[in-house]
């Protein structure tokens, strides 16, 4: 696991015939809020807003990937990264998030099809690779509109596949029935967070990266998630 402020990452159990991902970041801070940081200081680095990063196994709950970080493209990657590893690079029937843009590039980046340019002989950089998204990746988001803080209007986006292949997902799905991420706010608790919480500036900075386990953390016992 890496340091807090990085990303930190749970091994934790999942099921192999995953067929619903819900990707999703839930807010907390660490040893104190952002506004709060000095962003000159070093000890503050490490401190603030933090994000846990969750992706799920939507109809049997197990926890896929879980990491903790700051909320950044790079560590949205690394999570559908892990994830596409973990389900051994099979496309889920559905996946579904919130409107984090970073999720788009970071799916089809993970599971879509990679094709290179051919060279064209002519002077200057050669053309990036470029991603196209199979034909049965079906990825939604849900955007939610917040008016003076509350949500005021919720717009559900087909992102890849076509909104009848998100219908057909929905009709197999055995827990959803419209697309959400609710699953992954109310199931999963901000662990990670919580944890760093609960140490001090100069704990952090003084503890292994190898011992930096929330669960350990939290009960000074033995993890059930990585078994240290």
């Amino acid at each position: 696991m890496a340091s807090p402020g990085g990303q930190s990452h749970l091994h934790i159990f999942f099921s192999p015939n995953t067929e619903e991902v819900q990707f999703d970041e839930k807010w907390d801070f660490v040893y104190k809020k952002e506004k709060h940081c000095d962003e000159n200081d070093p000890a503050d680095a490490h401190c603030g807003d933090n994000w846990d990063h969750v992706a799920l196994d939507a109809e049997t709950k197990p926890v896929l990937e879980v990491g903790n970080g700051k909320r950044t493209e790079k560590n949205t990657e690394q999570l559908v990264q892990k994830t596409a590893a973990r389900l051994q690079n099979r496309v889920p029937r559905l996946i579904t998030s919130d409107a984090h843009s970073p999720y788009r590039k970071a799916i089809l980046k993970a599971w879509g099809k990679k094709k290179v340019p051919r060279r064209t002989g002519k002077r200057g950089r050669p053309k990036k690779a470029r991603y196209r998204p199979p034909k049965d990746l079906v990825y939604a988001t849900v955007c939610k509109q917040r008016l003076k803080g509350r949500v005021n209007k919720i717009e559900i986006r087909t992102v890849f596949g076509t909104a009848e292949q998100v219908a057909q997902a929905l009709k197999l799905s055995k827990c959803s029935r419209r697309v959400n991420t609710s699953l992954t706010t109310y199931s999963f608790p901000p662990l990670l967070s919580i944890s760093f919480k609960l140490l001090s500036t100069k704990e952090l900075h003084t503890i292994p990266a190898a011992e930096m386990c929330p669960p350990k953390i939290l009960t000074g016992g033995t993890c059930v998630h990585c078994f240290s």
